[in-house]
């Protein structure tokens, strides 16, 4: 539905006075205030009435880690006159302007951080057709909405004798063999970087699976109480994410499911929230406590997260979708 904004209502009051006021006086020194306001408003009314409301398409999100910076673009094609979009944000987004001012097709970006875990939807848009001389507008609303998943924090693993079977029996893979090749994740170990793969390909940095000699898998159990799901999410992620690393096959559940796969890992764990999972007996065991510790059970061995990491998180600000191949290379090397 079409409604002047206040610019328009202004216009219309200047028209208005200045009919009245040329009637009352004679039009000659009015001639100038009210003829060209009413001929915008006309001409403002038309081009609104003739425009087509533009289409608004949202750009895939990949997953970041907390701290990361991401752009979210949205295109905008057909219609015509000024196009005025207002992104909808997610609570727990840290969010530059997300309303712009556009002529169509345009793309219209921003950008975004965010601190914690989890999954947040973007969107809907709304989207304010205005003439080109602002003086009316019309709303809808685009129906754009696409989730972003923050992958909890990574942090290096020291080899502690809590997971030596596993890290031991990792070390004993065929590393001559590679069953695949696939795009580097933070805490990925650099010895497993696929460089003559990664130098084909400029804007990928490639890391080789190999395949194990022995095909157990270890099994992660992991539980939280309430208020406690974002340690124990980022200290089971970590040790999933040493555990494959050192091609070790690895299970993980929660509450909210069961993974194998690196990225359906750090994406359960992305969503899972507090409670126990309805499972027996695991290799390996990690508990949160409301008091923010986290232990890790294994081998009849106990010790706490903090104990085992190191101090640094790799998924946080380590690789952004803007950074190109030779700084990619040089975190890694770093790390």
């Amino acid at each position: 539905m079409m409604k002047p904004t206040r610019r328009g209502v202004v216009v219309f009051a200047l028209a208005v006075t200045g009919v009245v006021l040329a009637r009352l006086f004679g039009p000659r020194s009015l001639d100038a205030v009210a003829v060209p306001a009413v001929v915008a408003l006309a001409a403002g009314a038309l081009q609104l009435a003739l425009a087509a409301d533009p289409s608004v398409r949202r750009r895939p999100l990949s997953p970041t880690f907390p701290g990361d910076d991401h752009t979210v673009s949205l295109d905008v094609e057909g219609g015509h006159g000024v196009v005025t979009l207002d992104d909808a944000v997610p609570e727990g987004a840290i969010a530059s302007d997300p309303t712009a001012t556009v002529l169509a097709p345009a793309t219209v970006s921003y950008d975004v951080r965010h601190e914690h875990r989890g999954e947040y939807v973007f969107g809907p848009t709304t989207v304010r057709v205005h003439d080109v001389f602002g003086l009316f507008q019309r709303t809808t609303t685009a129906a754009t909405e696409r989730a972003h998943l923050v992958y909890p924090p990574v942090h290096d693993v020291r080899e502690r004798d809590v997971l030596a079977r596993w890290l031991d029996r990792g070390r004993s893979t065929d590393r001559q063999t590679v069953s695949k090749l696939r795009e580097y994740v933070p805490g990925d170990s650099p010895r497993d970087i696929h460089w003559r793969a990664s130098a084909r390909w400029p804007d990928s940095l490639l890391v080789a699976e190999y395949d194990a000699d022995n095909d157990e898998t270890a099994t992660i159990a992991a539980s939280a109480p309430a208020g406690a799901a974002d340690p124990m999410a980022a200290a089971t992620a970590s040790i999933a994410v040493a555990l494959l690393g050192a091609g070790v096959d690895v299970e993980v559940t929660v509450r909210d499911g069961t993974a194998s796969d690196r990225m359906a890992i750090l994406s359960l764990l992305a969503r899972t929230d507090h409670g126990r999972p309805a499972v027996g007996d695991a290799d390996i065991t990690v508990e949160a406590h409301r008091s923010g510790t986290v232990t890790v059970t294994a081998d009849g061995r106990e010790t706490t997260f903090e104990a085992m990491r190191a101090s640094r998180a790799v998924g946080l600000n380590s690789l952004s979708e803007q950074t190109d191949k030779s700084d990619r290379w040089t975190e890694v090397i770093r790390q």
